[in-house]
Parts: structure tokens; C-alpha cells; sequence
């Protein structure tokens, strides 16, 4: 008989649709008509950034996602499946509040998968 935490890893491993991955300096990301973000993960579903602007859920956003290698981006269109308040982050003149946010990528064309699969080959 399995103990309740081993069925809850197994139900949490089970819960991913894709592998995920920590770019690193391999490539950087930009909202597009806002701010630079900081890629915590990425996978073909979506990506994990941080980021000092509010993004409401439920809401769509392309950003721009840039290849340190060669300077190749791609530009996905992404829905905000979470946005938390993670903490602040110092700047120049001020503080800022410090974002997590995740985005689900929507109609992800073959070239950009492509794209983001060349990422996991590097790592």
C-alpha cells in the first residue's frame, strides 16, 4: 500500500504536461510594450518570468523571447494563468514590487516550438 506522500509526488511528477528548463544566460525576454523580465523557466506550454509590472490573469501578452547564441527571438502570445506577488526589488531611484507570473503559451506555431526546443538542447 503507498503512503499518502508518495501518492501525492506521483500525482505532483504526473502533473506537468512538459519538461521544463532554467535558460540561464542563454536567452532573456522582453513584454512586449513594457519591461525586460527575468525567465525563472520555460517549456513548449509556457514560461515562468519575473517581473516588476502587474499582469492580470486571464489576460493575453506576447513576449518577446531573444536567443543569446544568435539573436534570434520569437514572439508568442501567452495567457496569464498566475500572477503572485512575490516580494520587491531595489532599483536606481526606488523600490519596486517584485512579480511572478505564468504564462500559457496559445497557438505556439511549429517555428517557435522549434525554437524553444533548441534552447533545451544547449542547456
Amino acid at each position: 500500500m503507498q503512503s499518502f506522500e508518495s501518492k501525492k509526488l506521483k500525482e505532483k511528477s504526473s502533473f506537468r504536461t512538459f519538461d521544463r528548463f532554467k535558460p540561464g544566460a542563454k536567452c532573456k525576454a522582453k513584454l512586449i510594450h513594457a519591461d525586460e523580465v527575468a525567465i525563472k523557466n520555460i517549456s513548449i506550454g509556457g514560461i515562468l518570468v519575473e517581473t516588476t509590472r502587474r499582469l492580470n490573469v486571464n489576460t493575453n501578452y506576447r513576449i518577446q523571447i531573444i536567443s543569446s547564441d544568435n539573436n534570434e527571438a520569437i514572439t508568442p502570445t501567452g495567457t496569464v494563468a498566475r500572477a503572485f506577488l512575490r516580494g520587491t526589488a531595489d532599483t536606481e531611484s526606488n523600490t519596486v514590487p517584485l512579480y511572478e507570473v505564468a504564462l500559457k503559451f496559445i497557438g505556439l506555431k511549429d517555428s517557435e516550438k522549434d525554437f524553444i526546443k533548441k534552447l533545451f538542447l544547449k542547456t
